[in-house]
């Protein structure tokens, strides 16, 4: 055997390489993987559906309002207290 069949040895290891199947990481558990999203939309849909705002947040929204309107961190506008709970 000469450095031909050497060469050509070489080629015929590198096409049986190059035809087998790559795995890749997207096809290693796509059960796995649509269990997990699936989970993700069921908690994601209770979270929406769960979700509420007591009125303390409504006064830190009224305070955040006025501050950025340039009045400061107040509740009401004329008068000047602590309007935080």
């Amino acid at each position: 055997m000469g450095k031909s069949g050497l060469n050509e040895g070489m080629a015929v290891a590198d096409t049986l390489a190059d035809a087998r199947p790559a795995i890749r990481a997207d096809n290693k558990r796509p059960a796995q993987r649509l269990f997990l999203l699936a989970l993700l939309g069921l908690y994601s849909a209770l979270l929406v559906r769960t979700a509420w705002l007591c009125d303390d947040a409504y006064i830190t929204f009224r305070t955040i309002e006025n501050f950025l309107a340039g009045y400061g961190l107040r509740w009401n506008i004329d008068e000047r207290v602590q309007a935080f709970t």
